[in-house]
């Protein structure tokens, strides 16, 4: 790569990375910034419930005392006349209203819901479908936030079942100025910045709170909840679930950064929001340094760039330049850098090097006149040479193809022989005519199957074929007996394995056929013979060719009972599968015989 295009590709790199910087810087400072006005929002709200759920609970202890403090004889007595309850109740409603600046309206209705007492003029209204009635009886009850049909103003009302002798014999109605105690809750701006603001929305969807930006929206503006809703909105009665956080559109539609949690007692929601522009304005305006400081960097770097480059690049390719004409033959070419540093020491360094090869050229021009006449004297030699290592060619050759004739002759005259003791052994049991034969292609079949080398499947053809050779030993009565062997004549069968390995111990075929044989009726349990081998310590081979031998004998007939039949077969080898014999081999042997459709 040329150095200008390695300063480029270096320039764009330095901005990639700074660019890849900054939007990281900026994506981790968005989640900090997030997180922290996030928890802060948290905090805000979940002390603002707090405060909300005191002043719920002070009103449901007032109105609960209040309703104690009531002679109930002033409701139901028999000792006062109408004239006398009314002035007594009168007094009681007076004085408790001037005990508190935030209650605005005392109620008390009889047990049928009617108002018998009240300091508005309301008195005989009936109230018995109202859940302030209904609700009242049972307990204490805070209804939702209304207007007053008499002040205008915001009131919360609260009832309590006035008991005489464990009998509710009336019902205390108290509404409270929502403006006294609720607003200022909602109205502090503590930890909410220039932008946000808390507000309440009651189960119905109503902003019952002022809002800090918008004007006349208590009961009037209707937030759509699917924004808070989709992070995790609890609905009314569930379980309190805080700390829910989520970016969305306000009802003002204004992006915001948003926080809720929930006053399962009221059904209210209480949320805490933040313009996302007030939330990110530093991570926006940190963006906008990190990009001015990189812009500055880059502007300094190009001009360093620019001057190491004029004194550097330029002069290096002034030096190239004239290389290149050295190449092309020109060796009188001088290099005029008149500098006192590296670059006009390397520059005389270049002139002196061009001198010394114009001498050394001269030099190597006359050499090359004296070596002209030594290589035609040479060349005659190894003509001469050449002439005799292509006789000598001809006759390795030659030689090479009488041994390649006889090696396969060898291994034609090894096969015959390995065929012909397998006929040996199989003249002795007529029974087992072709035994070896069968095993051996079986077995083969399932090697190549297993895929085996070429050079292993050889050596497992070659040891089945005559895996049975120690049966020579046997005598012919035992091999042919029709009827069941004693201990003895099972015992000379058994050692026909070592007899086998006994015989061709010492032949050096070039594969273990001597331990195949001897190993061929080893089970990986162990309980096979003759030396009792279990698992790993069996060949392959053996494995293999054990497996082969005892399917072809099991569906062959035999002196001393019919042919099985290879069902039988298979079902003997499935049965054992991992137990006598190899799995690998097993599901090889089964596989040929039911889908490859391999037949004897």
């Amino acid at each position: 790569m040329k150095l200008q295009k390695k300063f480029f590709t270096f320039f764009l790199a330095y901005l990639l990375i700074a660019l890849i910087l900054i939007f990281a810087v900026r994506l981790y400072s968005t989640n900090i910034v997030k997180e922290q006005i996030a928890n802060n929002l948290v905090n805000t709200v979940l002390s603002k419930k707090q405060l909300i759920e005191s002043v719920l609970d002070e009103y449901r202890e007032l109105v609960k005392r209040a309703s104690n403090e009531i002679d109930y004889n002033a409701i139901i007595g028999e000792e006062l006349n109408d004239i006398q309850k009314k002035e007594l109740i009168n007094q009681w409603i007076k004085s408790t209203i001037e005990s508190r600046s935030d209650i605005y309206q005392i109620r008390i209705l009889n047990k049928s819901g009617i108002i018998i007492a009240s300091n508005y003029e309301d008195v005989g209204e009936d109230k018995s479908t109202n859940d302030i009635f209904l609700k009242g009886k049972e307990r204490i009850f805070i209804g939702d936030l209304h207007i007053s049909e008499f002040t205008s103003k915001y009131i919360i009302s609260v009832s309590s079942p006035i008991l005489a002798r464990e009998q509710v014999v009336g019902i205390l109605v108290i509404d409270f100025n929502a403006e006294k105690e609720l607003f200022k809750i909602t109205d502090s701006r503590i930890g909410l910045g220039g932008t946000g603001e808390v507000y309440l929305v009651n189960k119905d969807g109503y902003i019952i709170t002022p809002s800090r930006f918008t004007s006349d929206v208590i009961l009037k503006q209707k937030v759509n909840l699917k924004h808070v809703a989709e992070i995790g909105y609890i609905q009314p009665f569930k379980p309190l679930a805080p700390d829910i956080i989520g970016l969305y559109k306000d009802f003002r539609d204004r992006e915001v950064l948003g926080v809720y949690t929930y006053i399962p007692e009221m059904g209210w929601s209480l949320l805490a929001e933040i313009d996302q522009t007030e939330v990110f304005f530093p991570v926006v305006k940190m963006t906008y340094y990190l990009f001015l400081l990189t812009a500055i960097i880059s502007v300094i770097g190009l001009s360093i760039a620019k001057f190491g480059y004029e004194n550097t690049v330029v002069p290096i390719i002034k030096l190239q330049k004239s290389t290149k004409k050295l190449m092309n033959g020109n060796l009188k070419h001088k290099i005029a850098i008149a500098r006192k540093d590296e670059i006009g020491d390397l520059s005389q360094t270049f002139n002196l090097m061009t001198l010394n090869l114009k001498k050394s050229w001269e030099k190597l021009e006359e050499y090359n006149k004296n070596l002209e006449e030594e290589v035609k004297e040479k060349t005659k030699d190894l003509t001469n040479v050449n002439e005799d290592l292509k006789l000598d060619i001809i006759k390795r050759k030659k030689t090479e193809k009488t041994l390649s004739q006889t090696l396969k002759r060898n291994e034609k005259l090894a096969h015959e022989l390995v065929d012909m003791v397998g006929r040996i052994v199989e003249t002795r049991d007529p029974y087992t005519a072709g035994h070896q034969l069968r095993v051996s292609e079986l077995a083969t079949a399932i090697a190549r199957e297993m895929k085996l080398t070429e050079d292993r499947i050889e050596g497992i053809r070659t040891a089945s074929l005559i895996h049975d050779i120690g049966k020579i030993s046997i005598p012919a009565d035992i091999l042919s007996n029709p009827t069941k062997l004693n201990e003895i004549e099972y015992g000379l069968i058994k050692d026909h394995s070592q007899i086998g390995y006994d015989i061709l111990k010492t032949i050096d075929f070039p594969w273990p056929v001597a331990q195949i044989i001897i190993q061929h009726h080893e089970n990986l349990d162990g309980s096979g013979y003759p030396q009792g081998l279990k698992g790993n310590k069996i060949l392959l081979e053996a494995k293999i060719m054990g497996v082969a031998d005892v399917v072809e004998a099991m569906s062959s007939h035999r002196p001393y009972r019919p042919a099985l039949g290879i069902d039988k077969a298979l079902e003997e080898i499935s049965q054992n599968r991992g137990i006598l014999y190899e799995p690998e081999v097993v599901d090889t042997c089964l596989n040929l015989f039911r889908k490859k459709k391999f037949k004897f």
